[in-house]
């Protein structure tokens, strides 16, 4: 691609941003599975591709991010095992992510933690900002629909997510089935 095809394609990009808010710009995680802590994803674009090695947990972030929408839980998607579990001795597993809210134009920055209080050990639920975690500190001024007294509301918006484990041996094998 030239300098001119990537700078119209830029251009593009910009001025069909408003048409995608809100969407998730940054996700933070905290003691989430084998994920470095404060480890952070920053998302340029509402469509997103993560690729990597197997057990490098592309698939639990995925999930997390699936799981933002109003009315979803985390445990509803997925769940840990005893081989693959959370470690809930030193912090409780949460997460946060942040998108830009259409009314105010602030940065909503929504937490998703996993305190355990309850009799199920994979209740996620969101929660007030913590401060340590990078979080800013909610005002809840100016109002908006995504707030409440205390913190942002989840996203209200559809996601949709595909996750494929491939190798490079079955792309080829799509390829030449595709061509053939």
């Amino acid at each position: 691609m030239n300098k001119s095809n990537l700078e119209k394609l830029t251009q593009c990009y910009k001025n069909q941003m408003t048409n995608f808010e809100p969407f998730i710009r940054k996700v933070v995680f905290h003691n989430f599975k084998n994920i470095a802590s404060s480890q952070e994803l920053e998302l340029d674009f509402p469509i997103t591709v993560l690729i990597g090695k197997n057990g490098t947990n592309k698939s639990s972030a995925l999930l997390a991010l699936y799981a933002i929408r109003e009315n979803t839980n985390l445990s509803d998607y997925w769940f840990g095992t005893l081989i693959d579990s959370f470690n809930t001795e030193e912090e409780f597993p949460r997460y946060f992510y942040t998108y830009q809210d259409p009314n105010t134009k602030e940065i909503a920055e929504v937490l998703q933690i996993n305190n355990q209080k309850s009799s199920d050990s994979d209740y996620w639920e969101t929660s007030r900002p913590i401060l340590k975690d990078g979080m800013k500190l909610f005002n809840k001024h100016p109002s908006s629909a995504q707030k409440t007294k205390t913190r942002w509301r989840k996203l209200n918006k559809p996601v949709y997510m595909l996750i494929s484990k491939l190798t490079l041996a079955h792309l080829i094998n799509i390829f030449i089935i595709q061509t053939n």
